[in-house]
């Protein structure tokens, strides 16, 4: 796999977890009704850049860290 290849698949991965996971969180805090779609939207435009840039920032890291603990 390419590194594009790559970036597209994290991305695309990211997008539909965050997807899922702030329209069940917002369908449970607020409920459905009219404004749902809205309050869903702004939900997703905050997580999305936030778990990406926490994606490639924090999990190099922790993959780093795991390597070290687990491979001896």
């Amino acid at each position: 796999m390419t590194r594009k290849q790559k970036l597209f698949v994290d991305i695309t991965c990211h997008m539909v977890i965050v997807m899922c996971m702030t329209l069940a969180v917002t369908t449970i805090n607020t409920g459905i009704d009219a404004a749902l779609l809205k309050r869903w939207m702004r939900s997703f435009a905050i997580a999305f850049p936030l778990v990406t840039l926490l994606h490639f920032t924090l999990l190099p890291f922790m993959r780093k860290q795991l390597v070290k603990l687990f491979v001896k």
